[in-house]
């Protein structure tokens, strides 16, 4: 990709971070992978793979599409919505105490 695509993916992929961070326990790691489906000349298809690990936890997402930052957004915003499925899932699942 161009480096002025870059910068814009890097600027979405910060702000997905950042609520990534705020809605995790301890993030190890998060990595993007881009794959050129289908290489044309007016028209490319992006395939996007993201991939984090939350406390031990592995979260994976993937999705493609014509548009980058279309896709980037989907598939980020698909990981941030299992991160956070899960945490939900975590705090019923503890137990409750009468005081």
């Amino acid at each position: 990709i161009d480096e002025s695509s870059m910068e814009l993916v890097s600027k979405s992929a910060a702000n997905y971070l950042r609520k990534l961070v705020e809605h995790g326990k301890n993030i190890d790691l998060v990595k993007i992978t881009l794959k050129d489906v289908h290489k044309r000349e007016k028209g490319e298809i992006y395939e996007i793979h993201a991939y984090l690990i939350d406390n031990g936890k592995k979260f994976a997402a993937e999705t493609s599409g014509r548009n980058l930052l279309s896709a980037v957004d989907d598939v980020l915003s698909k990981v941030l919505k299992e991160l956070m499925s899960q945490r939900k899932i975590t705090k019923m699942r503890q137990p409750r105490f009468a005081a």
